[in-house]
């Protein structure tokens, strides 16, 4: 049975993500009847999918500098090509993390003695990402927003301050030779079940001490495509509710981070149905608590809505991904079946998958 779940758990999550997407339709579907009433601004939306065009490359290049930082012969056309079938294994590949299974196995593949190393740079790739969530975040709480932030959205201010300042931590651990030395390491490293992980982690966190610079380098890109990604949350804003009471835009950059981090830690195909719950719960939010019910339930539609839109640009991104996917097939599958992309090539070895 477990054999089972581990097969086809990829598409098992698909349906999870229908039930949660209906009952999202169903919960506003008087305010969808009214869709066609609405005058779509086009050009917003054009604008926005360049913007997400345009961020998303800035992740691919974020990992082509994690990757060369390890000295690794490895081309920024070959991140491209990988980046754009990881937008596509988000929602059809192997494992929750679909996408960066996809991105470690295929670097790791010519890699006999440094695979979990090279496995390791999607790994740091996925920190830093979630890292810059939390910087943008917590830095559009300073600026000044139309949002009424009420006990709600306090907590969320505060946890995005705790995650920034957890991530200035890990961060100055990664960045840190006096960290990676201790003596405290030695245990951990040694264990039985996920020391050859923590000694993969600390070995490629010190080879990035050698090279500070492509991490910071790739921390700054992380937050600029952010903000590009949350700059087109609110270009779709802008695009479907002409006229009406939307959150401003360092509104946008305060709560819908919030979101997406909720998106990634549902195991749905690409966060679908959680992120479009958050965002719509996040609407309401910001529409502040003196307001009645009805107008509560109209903004957490325009929330919806903002989100399924973000979400066909997203397809749309996962899209182009088929192109590389179909011209690169047979040898994608034979990669993903050699095995894990660790420095052992089995999982059971390493005592925790990768």
């Amino acid at each position: 049975m477990k054999a089972f779940l581990s097969r086809h758990w990829v598409w098992a999550r698909w349906p999870f993500a229908a039930i949660l997407m209906g009952l999202l339709w169903w919960m506003n579907r008087h305010e969808f009847a009214h869709l066609q009433e609405r005058e779509i601004r086009w050009g917003f939306f054009l604008l926005a999918c360049v913007v997400s065009f345009l961020s998303i490359g800035l992740t691919f290049f974020r990992w082509f500098l994690l990757v060369r930082a390890l000295k690794f012969e490895f081309s920024f056309g070959e991140a491209v090509r990988l980046g754009f079938l990881g937008q596509l294994c988000a929602y059809a590949g192997p494992g929750t993390l679909g996408g960066d299974f996809i991105k470690a196995v295929w670097l790791a593949k010519d890699q006999k003695s440094r695979r979990l190393t090279a496995a390791l740079t999607v790994l740091l790739d996925r920190i830093l990402g979630l890292m810059a969530l939390f910087f943008v975040g917590a830095g559009a709480s300073l600026l000044p927003t139309s949002v009424q932030l009420g006990p709600e959205l306090q907590t969320v201010i505060w946890g995005l301050w705790g995650g920034t300042l957890a991530s200035l931590v890990g961060l100055t651990a990664i960045l840190s030779p006096a960290i990676t030395s201790s003596k405290w390491l030695d245990g951990p490293m040694n264990w039985r079940l996920g020391g050859k992980l923590i000694t993969g982690l600390v070995s490629a966190a010190r080879l990035y001490q050698n090279d500070r610079q492509s991490v910071i380098s790739a921390l700054l890109l992380s937050i600029v495509g952010h903000i590009g990604i949350l700059s087109s949350f609110y270009l779709c804003a802008l695009a479907l509710h002409p006229g009406r009471a939307i959150p401003d835009y360092s509104g946008h950059l305060l709560f819908i981070p919030a979101a997406e981090i909720f998106g990634v830690l549902v195991p749905t195909p690409g966060g679908l149905g959680a992120l479009e719950a958050a965002v719509q719960a996040l609407y309401g939010l910001a529409a502040g608590t003196e307001i009645s019910a009805d107008a509560r339930q109209a903004a957490e539609a325009d929330g919806l809505l903002t989100a399924v839109a973000f979400r066909v640009i997203t397809l749309m991104i996962a899209g182009v991904g088929l192109v590389y996917y179909f011209a690169s097939r047979k040898q994608l599958i034979a990669v993903v079946e050699e095995g894990s992309p660790t420095d052992n090539a089995t999982p059971s070895k390493l005592g925790a998958s990768t």
